[in-house]
């Protein structure tokens, strides 16, 4: 690269190299912080869940009266946030079928809750569960959870259905012991079942029911059997067909199969879990599917 001066006489600058300022009065900070776009996800959970459209979706200005709700979600896509909070009478929830991975999901304004279905959510993580002080109960069939301790600090919990989980240690087991009003217990389907931990080996010794009654002395139906009638019951073991039935069914999301599901389980077992495991009546239900669509 060559540079030529041509006449330009030494000492002086070329005009090319002079520099001009401009001093802005009341600019304030010489390097302001730069204003942040708003978050436009945010801004449409927001509008999705206000007491207005809450109000307009329930066809009521009162939403202090709601006591049911029914909505399927993926929390991954959208936001319940703290929509409890606009739900002060709010007793039972049921979001079968939506994508929930943590209970966290649900937000902390569902202390008044006493009935939450989960079932087939995708669930992993109970954390954010404690919250919910006023669960009675808790349907979380088909899904991934394997770490029971948040559940331990229900202390009115008196119904639990986790069949299909992936419960695999007694440890987990010990956690439910600390509820004190838990008569209800649904394992069937968890690798619990069949092993009492991860490394021990399938022994005809091991008796998973007697075990889960040891741990939880209170309980008075385990799957669906009364816990006296245990001599009579041949639960205690399960195989590689169940494990295939349990994926089967946590891949069937269809609202009608869980339906169904539920209206036939009383009619299966005379010890069947109580009949608020069924569908509340339709004319009960809010059914704000078509609004995370």
């Amino acid at each position: 690269m060559s540079c030529c001066h041509g006449s330009v006489p030494k000492g002086v600058r070329p005009g090319t190299a002079r520099v001009l300022v401009t001093e802005l009065s009341g600019s304030g900070h010489i390097n302001p912080t730069p204003a942040t776009k708003p978050c436009e996800d945010a801004e449409a959970v927001d509008v999705s869940f206000s007491p207005e459209k809450l109000k307009s979706l329930c066809g009521t200005q009162d939403l202090s009266h709601l006591t049911s709700l029914e909505i399927c979600l993926d929390t991954q896509e959208n936001t319940l946030g703290n929509f409890g909070a606009y739900l002060p009478k709010l007793v039972r929830l049921k979001m079968n079928n939506s994508t929930i991975l943590s209970v966290r999901d649900l937000g902390t304004t569902l202390s008044h809750l006493e009935v939450l279905w989960m079932s087939r959510c995708s669930l992993q993580h109970l954390d954010g569960l404690s919250t919910l002080s006023s669960l009675k109960e808790l349907y979380l069939a088909y899904n991934s959870v394997s770490d029971l301790s948040q559940a331990g600090m229900l202390e009115n919990l008196q119904l639990l259905d986790l069949e299909g989980n992936d419960v695999d240690d007694l440890v987990q087991i010990q956690y439910l012991g600390l509820c004190g009003k838990l008569q209800t217990l649904t394992l069937e389907g968890n690798p619990v079942c069949v092993l009492p931990n991860p490394p021990a080996k399938q022994t005809a010794d091991y008796s998973y029911r007697a075990a889960v009654r040891e741990l939880i002395p209170q309980l008075r139906y385990l799957d669906d059997v009364r816990v006296e009638e245990d001599g009579l019951s041949c639960s205690s073991t399960m195989g590689e067909d169940w494990a295939i039935l349990r994926n089967s069914i946590r891949d069937c999301n269809s609202p009608r199969a869980a339906t169904d599901d539920e209206d036939t389980a009383d009619s299966e077992c005379p010890y069947s879990r109580p009949s608020s495991a069924r569908r509340p009546p339709l004319q009960s239900l809010l059914r704000l599917a078509p609004l995370l669509s």
